[in-house]
């Protein structure tokens, strides 16, 4: 996983053909749905690839399903509506 973080396009294929299909399977538990598990998959990756989840070096905390499950919440928070402000804002 180190190698990917640095940026080794074959370390990075190697560690999606690891997590890939698990990823897809956690995501799929926590979304119920087919889409949103692809979604979710894909967001770790692309994460992944832009080193924002760097998974930083020696922190067991950090796995897969974890990964999904920090995915899966983000992306339940971007898709809910935002409120239009304060209520005495709106008049």
């Amino acid at each position: 996983m180190r190698e990917s973080a640095a940026g080794d396009p074959e370390a990075f294929a190697a560690l999606y053909d690891r997590l890939a299909v698990r990823l897809l399977g956690a995501a799929r538990t926590m979304t119920g749905s087919a889409a949103d598990a692809e979604d979710v998959v894909q967001d770790v990756f692309v994460d992944l690839a832009r080193g924002r989840a760097r998974l930083a070096a020696g922190r067991p905390s950090v796995s897969g399903p974890g990964m999904a499950a920090h995915a899966s919440n983000d992306r339940r928070m971007r898709s809910r509506p935002q409120a239009a402000g304060p209520p005495e804002a709106q008049a």
